[in-house]
């Protein structure tokens, strides 16, 4: 039986669960079931949230990928004022001294220029891995909502337990009481000991802590899923169906299960897939390191220099240059052969780290199904079992009312009736809880 759920959707939701209150605090009271517990759940956790705005960011570093191939345009200006003018110095003994000032007061330059890659092979290849990263964002989102909603089925069942415990407890409860009544009475006739009725009494007080502890588990069970839903716990829950009619419900698992347990939907199998497939992009990204790149360019220029502010007047003149580029890498200090290497053993990690995973996950499922078939075989052991202590129940009180049986003899069948009752409980969950994580590692779950 697995009772345990993911810290970090516990802790992303509570924090929404007290900074924004929730979606539902305007309702008094909200009855769900578990499809729409799920919905819920997937509509409002944080998690999934960010999950999804990860898949946009990643559509936007596609896109940034993909504008390296149109043209990048910057233009430029700027003024220069020569408070001392630049000289050329001449020859010793020159007849214009030993140097002339050049230039004028006011300089000014203006213009654009423009480049682009024409072929770039490593650039090609990391728009291919942005798709990848696109692909994997879009799973990771998957398995938060596969998980989430294992989560949301897991504590939506503990939730059910926990009532019907509580049933069983106040049920087994308003019997000791009943039965104290009875034995009240027949002490005042007469009819049984001192000891009968301290009994019974003893037996009432001793029950009233284990109701309160159920109806804690109750509504402590009933928060969990209040947090991983998002609601509000000023909204009171009214939970739809029993254990036994989602046992029932999802008994197909079984019988639809093959010989042949199939792990390849599971969202974190596909997720290291999907990094095995990231990490051979990334290695042919750096085997096309070795190849030329070409580049064209194109510049505009205009310029003009005077000893005056009057820029209407001035002469301007303009140049127009154009051309391509062609770096050819030729050698790097065995960089890019020691980088493919170390690519080579990070890809061969990751099929490592895959079938390890496939392994672990198919031992889980197999051992998930056997428990399943396990808890399905004592489900009906203990409606057998509930069966007779129930007859066993009605004997006990009957022999005790007629003077043939004794007060040891009615609490034991009391209990032996309230804790059939709970373990039939306790088996369904079970079937239920296991099958959760049956769905969950297999990736059926929806």
């Amino acid at each position: 039986m697995c009772l345990s759920i993911s810290k970090k959707y516990i802790i992303a939701a509570f924090l929404m669960f007290l900074i924004f209150g929730t979606v539902y605090a305007q309702q008094d009271k909200l009855s769900i079931d578990l499809e729409e517990a799920i919905e819920i759940a997937i509509s409002e956790n944080p998690t999934v949230k960010i999950a999804e705005q990860e898949i946009v960011k990643k559509e936007y570093a596609l896109s940034e990928n993909r504008g390296e191939f149109l043209p990048h345009v910057d233009a430029s200006a700027s003024y220069t004022g020569n408070i001392k003018r630049p000289v050329i110095f001449l020859e010793p003994g020159h007849p214009m001294g030993d140097y002339i000032e050049i230039g004028s007061k006011h300089s000014y330059d203006a213009g654009f220029s423009a480049s682009m890659p024409l072929y770039s092979a490593p650039l090609l290849k990391s728009i291919e891995i942005s798709e990848k990263d696109i692909e994997m964002a879009v799973e990771a989102a998957r398995g938060n909502r596969q998980e989430l909603t294992a989560d949301v089925m897991d504590a939506f069942f503990s939730a059910l337990l926990a009532r019907e415990a509580e049933k069983v407890m106040k049920t087994s409860y308003e019997n000791a009481k009943t039965n104290l009544e009875n034995v009240k009475s027949m002490y005042e006739q007469g009819v049984v000991s001192e000891y009968d009725k301290i009994s019974a009494e003893v037996r009432v007080r001793n029950l009233e802590p284990s109701v309160v502890d159920a109806e804690n588990n109750f509504r402590m069970a009933v928060l969990r899923l209040q947090i991983l839903m998002g609601v509000s716990n000023e909204v009171e829950i009214e939970l739809d169906g029993e254990l036994d009619e989602y046992k029932d419900e999802y008994i197909h698992v079984i019988a639809d299960t093959q010989e042949d347990i199939d792990v390849t939907a599971s969202s974190e199998l596909q997720q290291m897939d999907l990094e095995k497939q990231m990490l051979e992009r990334q290695y042919e990204m750096l085997r096309r390191q070795r190849l030329p790149t070409v580049s064209g360019f194109g510049n505009l220029q205009t310029q003009a220099q005077s000893d005056d502010l009057d820029v209407m007047d001035y002469n301007w003149v303009t140049s127009v240059s154009a051309g391509f580029s062609i770096n050819i890498p030729i050698f790097t200090g065995f960089t890019y052969r020691n980088r493919e290497q170390q690519m080579k053993v990070s890809m061969k990690q990751a099929e490592m780290q895959k079938e390890y995973m496939r392994d672990n996950l198919g031992m889980a499922a197999t051992n998930s199904l056997k428990n399943m078939e396990k808890a399905i075989e004592e489900v009906e052991s203990r409606k057998e079992n509930v069966e007779l202590a129930e007859r066993g129940y009605e004997i006990a009180r009957t022999r005790y009312r007629s003077g043939t049986g004794n007060i040891t003899e009615l609490r034991d069948s009391e209990t032996d009736l309230t804790e059939a009752r709970l373990s039939l409980k306790q088996a369904m969950f079970e079937y239920l809880s296991e099958m959760t994580e049956y769905k969950k590692v297999t990736g059926i779950i929806k």
